[in-house]
């Protein structure tokens, strides 16, 4: 049997806050001041974000935090 190193298209807050080490309260603070990608609601309590979006949102923080 063959093991895969699967990524997952879509990431849980719970993923984010472990992958990108940044605290849960700050991805809340960052979607209330609508600077975060848009969240997929699944339904009423659960959510999920594009893996592509994070990335592509954490390498535009990292150049601007360069740039400065």
């Amino acid at each position: 049997m063959t093991t895969h190193n699967k990524v997952k298209k879509y990431l849980r807050l719970t993923d984010i806050v472990e992958e990108y080490t940044i605290p849960k309260s700050s991805v809340y603070y960052l979607i209330k001041t609508q600077d975060f990608p848009k969240q997929i609601k699944l339904s009423k309590r659960s959510a999920v974000w594009k893996r592509e979006e994070i990335d592509e949102w954490f390498k535009n923080r990292e150049e601007v935090e360069i740039d400065e």
